[in-house]
């Protein structure tokens, strides 16, 4: 999954991608059985939305820190709740683009 975002710069992740990752997390996590099964579950109704939200695969987070070690990069995701809404223009001033 590093590798595509790498290569494509994609800007958010399918299912498929999702899994992979989860995969690899449980993996490392060593998890196993019930446990696995929590989380497993947990994950499944989490994923279709986790997938509609953008990524932001930057140079700083992403592209710099895979190019070093591959499979360091981190994406960056940023979910607003709408009825939360104070006004205080955080959010639009946090996701400014950078150049």
């Amino acid at each position: 999954m590093d590798k595509k975002l790498a290569d494509t710069g994609a800007r958010s992740l399918s299912r498929a991608d999702l899994d992979e990752g989860f995969n690899w997390l449980v993996e490392k996590l060593g998890a196993e059985g019930d446990e696995k099964e929590t989380m497993a579950a947990a994950f499944a109704g989490a994923a279709d939305k986790i997938g509609r939200l953008p990524v932001a695969v930057a140079p700083v987070l992403f592209h710099d820190a895979h190019k070093a070690s591959r499979g360091s990069g981190l994406l960056l995701g940023l979910a607003i709740d709408p009825t939360a809404c104070q006004a205080c223009r955080i959010c639009a001033r946090s996701a400014r683009p950078t150049r």
